[in-house]
């Protein structure tokens, strides 16, 4: 049986003995509990009672008084909506939320910019900084010209990025900048929640295919050490002896560079993972870098990585036919120095990873330790003539 709008009964509640009758009436809310209020004495509850069944009443002929066109147009709404169980109410709010959310969103164009100008002003690494802006304005040039930033779900998202043309691990540096920005927008209120955010696959983690690691044979690291120009050869010398990061050496200076006590000091500015760490110089590295050493300042020029080494391994290519390895440095270093040390957590702590986990998967088994000695002895020929490469400038 379907309640009145409006309630007046006798009330008994013993932790409240003075209050004798309730009011109670529908909320305005369809589906939600009704209201009540209690009153003492008869007269109260029955002033109360005729109040609130006249403003019920009013409302009720309001809303009977609507526009024939407003009827008609619930109407249908309500034959639409019916067999997906969803009230007129529940889709009006649900469209006023991504109202109000797209009116205080930008362009997504215009996020990026501001975006990129935040992470200039956050002091982000310079390496960190080019990739990510690389990475956001090819995501953003693929997107319709006005799309804004709350236009952007998580389906657009997996779908551009399963259309990449790219390795594994490069969709996840992609996927990682997206979520950053993302996450800044959320913060920002330019949009709901992140697009960005992937979830994983229950169970394992997604393995990433990933190539054999390359390392410089001794005899190759002879020929780099030699004919590299005097500028950037300390870059070279701790890369291939010390196994630094090329954003490490880049941060570099030679006041950490500790020829008595035998080793690098890398600082928590200067170390990718923060963390304060010595890295023992062997006694072929002095030999290479004390004809060149300073006191003070920058062991290369700035962005030497990105114009002075490129130049460099170029003529590596062409007058040596000695091709450039990824990273080579770094991995020659931790490969030949597994087999030489036999200590892949001390070998670990030297690279700067937090586990050594990394040290087994990449570098294990990839020399002898016949071929590590030699290639930590490679130190300078002084009875032969060291090769300087004639540089141009740059066009």
């Amino acid at each position: 049986m379907k309640r009145k709008p409006v309630t007046l009964l006798a009330f008994n509640w013993t932790a409240r003995p003075d209050l004798k009758f309730e009011v109670s009436w529908q909320h305005s809310t369809p589906g939600k509990r009704r209201l009540q209020r209690r009153f003492a004495t008869k007269t109260e509850a029955q002033t109360f009672y005729a109040e609130k069944l006249r403003e019920i009443t009013n409302t009720g002929r309001r809303e009977a008084g609507l526009p024939d066109e407003w009827i008609r147009d619930a109407a249908w709404a309500r034959t639409q909506l019916a067999p997906a169980g969803v009230g007129l109410r529940a889709v009006v709010a649900d469209y006023m939320r991504r109202h109000s959310l797209a009116a205080r969103s930008v362009s997504l164009r215009e996020a990026v910019d501001s975006y990129l100008e935040h992470r200039d002003r956050s002091e982000l690494a310079p390496r960190s900084l080019a990739d990510v802006r690389v990475r956001l304005p090819r995501f953003v040039a693929d997107m319709p010209a006005d799309a804004r930033v709350s236009d952007i779900e998580k389906s657009d998202v997996q779908q551009w990025l399963a259309g990449l043309n790219v390795a594994a691990q490069t969709r996840k540096n992609f996927q990682r900048v997206l979520h950053t920005f993302f996450e800044w927008s959320a913060e920002k209120g330019y949009s709901e929640g992140n697009a960005a955010t992937m979830k994983r696959a229950a169970g394992k983690r997604a393995k990433i295919a990933t190539r054999p690691v390359e390392i410089f044979t001794p005899a190759e690291l002879r020929v780099i050490l030699e004919t590299c120009p005097p500028e950037i050869l300390a870059f070279h010398v701790l890369g291939a002896f010390c196994g630094l990061r090329s954003a490490e050496l880049e941060r570099l200076d030679w006041q950490d560079v500790d020829f008595l006590r035998g080793h690098v000091a890398i600082s928590p500015e200067q170390s990718k993972t923060a963390a304060r760490r010595f890295v023992p110089l062997p006694e072929a590295a002095k030999q290479w870098l004390q004809p060149i050493a300073k006191t003070s300042g920058p062991i290369s020029p700035e962005n030497a990585q990105n114009w002075l080494c490129r130049a460099f391994h170029r003529e590596l290519k062409t007058k040596h036919g000695l091709e450039w390895k990824d990273n080579g440095l770094r991995h020659s270093f931790a490969s030949y120095a597994l087999a030489l040390h036999e200590d892949a957590p001390k070998v670990s702590l030297w690279l700067g990873h937090k586990s050594p986990n990394l040290i087994f998967q990449h570098y294990r088994e990839r020399a002898t330790k016949q071929d590590a000695q030699s290639y930590f002895d490679t130190a300078p020929n002084t009875t032969a003539k060291i090769i300087r490469f004639k540089r141009t400038k740059a066009a």
